[in-house]
């Protein structure tokens, strides 16, 4: 009777392994005990040594891709080394059947492997022998990784009612890591801190046209900005980058916008004023046509020449915003400036100026004045 190297065996106690995607090399390592169970090298064989062979009948690289055969996978995945599935071969301890493999991070996909355990054969049987091939799927699911960007800058900076547009503010855009440059990308950009309705308009829009702006693939984005009118403070403002899987990432970004001093405004009661000249008048109202003729007004009569009239100036404003009394906490004296926005308690001072230095001499005892509440004063000569 001639002696027969008898083919070893073994079973499987599963015939499917899922796992996630590696988002860490630190995370890519993956072991799973007993996978392979009986290892026999055969009957009255049990000197001969065993060692499994592992080979891809087929992979799906990335996941749900389609499928490639045997002639066409590497390393368990396609042959192009930037869609392979594993940092080094799968392995099967022939002792302890513990399963372990290291993925290449942020790879998916699926490879079913054909698994056979061979002996070493021995001094009567020289010939080494192997198992029935045994099939092993081994399921790599996809992660949505985070998208990612960088600002050219922490904080920047512009003048009151002064807009900006700044390209490339946003640079390395990407929408993950591997096989995910199909998501598309949406910059949103929300003042966290700081005064509220400075911001008219705040964007960060990929660069490009159609598609290559929806997935961002120029990677880089121009940031626009434009101030409310007459608006100024210090934001704080969160960027955030979203894919079109929900995933997202965020940063911090200063925006200063530098008041700048508007000049005041004020409206006078009339263009004229037409008074007698051997009386003064004081009036406590004004006359409504547009000649404020001293018979239509409500005089106190006086016989030094003194006139009055309340009220000359109207509407006094030291600008937007910028007349708010120290004491207000709540609506900084004018509509539209709340107490949560900045405001500036400025006074204001008229000049009153003769256009004919010597007319106004002959006329004029003391000067027309326009006092900080709008009344108009003045003496005349005799």
């Amino acid at each position: 009777v001639h002696a027969e190297n008898d083919a070893p065996s073994f079973t499987l106690s599963r015939t499917l392994v899922e796992v996630h995607e590696a988002q860490v090399p630190d995370a890519a390592r993956f072991t799973f005990p007993g996978l392979a169970a009986g290892m026999t090298a055969g009957i009255t064989e049990q000197d001969q040594e065993l060692s499994f062979n592992i080979t891809a009948v087929s992979s799906q690289v990335p996941f749900g891709a389609t499928p490639l055969g045997e002639n066409e996978t590497d390393m368990y995945g396609s042959a192009n080394p930037d869609l392979q599935l594993f940092a080094s071969p799968v392995q099967i301890d022939s002792a302890t059947g513990d399963l372990t493999f290291v993925l290449e991070p942020f790879h998916n996909g699926e490879v079913t492997l054909g698994i056979m355990l061979r002996d070493s054969g021995s001094a009567v049987t020289p010939a080494p022998a192997a198992s029935p091939r045994q099939l092993l799927t081994i399921r790599i699911l996809p992660v949505n990784s985070a998208p990612f960007f960088t600002l050219a800058a922490p904080e920047v900076s512009t003048d009151q009612d002064v807009g900006f547009e700044q390209r490339a503010f946003a640079t390395g855009v990407s929408a993950g890591a591997w096989m995910e440059q199909s998501q598309a990308l949406t910059f949103s950009l929300e003042v966290v801190q700081g005064p509220r309705g400075v911001d008219a308009v705040a964007a960060l829009t990929c660069e490009g046209e159609g598609e290559d702006s929806e997935v961002c693939r120029n990677g880089t984005a121009t940031l626009r900005f434009v101030p409310a009118a007459s608006r100024f403070g210090n934001l704080t403002v969160k960027v955030t980058l979203k894919d079109s899987d929900g995933n997202e990432t965020s940063q911090h970004l200063q925006v200063v916008v530098r008041n700048v001093n508007d000049a005041p405004t004020f409206r006078v009661a009339a263009e004229r004023v037409v008074v007698d000249a051997n009386k003064g008048c004081e009036t406590t109202s004004l006359a409504r046509d547009e000649w404020l003729l001293i018979a239509e007004a409500k005089c106190t009569w006086n016989d030094a020449l003194f006139h009055s009239r309340v009220q000359f100036a109207q509407g006094i404003s030291m600008g937007p915003f910028e007349d708010c009394p120290p004491e207000e906490t709540e609506d900084c004296g004018q509509d539209g400036c709340p107490n949560y926005d900045p405001c500036e308690a400025q006074e204001g001072a008229f000049d009153v100026m003769p256009l004919d230095v010597a007319a106004a001499a002959a006329v004029f005892a003391v000067l027309p004045t326009i006092s900080p509440d709008g009344s108009l004063e003045f003496t005349l000569l005799p």
